[in-house]
């Protein structure tokens, strides 16, 4: 049933064209739905001041391999550290069913 399902994807932000290969930002965004999810907004809007930027590219303030954990962990069922290589930090985004 999709409504038990938690959707996953992610959105990247392109940077700008070198020799001509796309070079991807550092920055996204990654969503996560379904009715096992507590809404929100899990992290901060990263800083569009030049001063912060990454070589030209949005800053990243969240590790995505805590989004993994998260999902993998609290979702699967899965020890998430053999798969992300370590420990990492998780959301609480996922409702205890």
């Amino acid at each position: 049933m999709l409504s038990n399902q938690v959707k996953r994807f992610r959105l990247w932000r392109p940077a700008i064209w070198r020799c001509t290969a796309l070079i991807f930002g550092s920055g996204g965004v990654a969503f996560v739905i379904g009715d096992a999810v507590k809404g929100g907004l899990y992290g901060e809007y990263p800083s569009l001041d030049r001063n912060k930027l990454d070589e030209g590219d949005l800053q990243w303030n969240n590790d995505f391999r805590c989004t993994y954990a998260t999902l993998l962990e609290q979702w699967l069922g899965l020890e998430s550290g053999p798969i992300v290589n370590g420990q990492f930090e998780q959301f609480a985004c996922i409702k205890k069913m």
